[in-house]
């Protein structure tokens, strides 16, 4: 039996469709993965940040703070040409990424949160650069999950 011409099919929508397959999540075990900030990843989100946030300078890194209504954070991570070849920059983003999800808790409030890479970012260890980011967020008046846990010295007794 043919079908008639604009007859609706079973299908989901082409959008709908297409924006499963792009999907990030897609085919992945959800119990595995570790929890993942919400980004910004739109180009004004990111001006609005730089226009009306408050940056906080080290020669390792730029901290760009700005509060937000939304009640939870996001987190953009820069890393321009200046700082090397694409294998650079990647490696200076995770070692942002690592140093950030050291520092900083889940459930803070509501900010906008820029790291950006400097020249010598990718040379850093993640150890490096978590000290730097700790002085940062402490300055930009940031809670800090890493000060929160007291450090005990070895062989003391509690």
């Amino acid at each position: 039996q043919p079908t008639q011409k604009g007859a609706m099919t079973a299908r989901p929508p082409l959008i709908s469709r297409l924006r499963a397959a792009a999907s990030p999540l897609r085919g992945k075990p959800l119990g595995r993965r570790p929890m993942r900030y919400r980004t910004l990843n739109k180009n004004w989100q990111f001006n609005r940040v730089y226009g009306r946030g408050k940056s906080y300078v080290h020669p390792h890194c730029v901290l760009y703070v700005a509060k937000n209504r939304l009640g939870y954070t996001r987190i953009g991570l820069t890393a321009t040409k200046k700082v090397g070849h694409a294998v650079q920059r990647n490696r200076a983003r995770r070692i942002m990424r690592a140093a950030l999800s050291e520092h900083l808790s889940q459930n803070i409030g509501g900010y906008d949160i820029i790291l950006v890479a400097r020249a010598r970012t990718p040379y850093l260890k993640s150890t490096q650069l978590s000290k730097t980011l700790a002085g940062l967020m402490r300055k930009a008046g940031l809670p800090d999950k890493a000060a929160a846990v007291p450090q005990q010295p070895n062989g003391a007794p509690e």
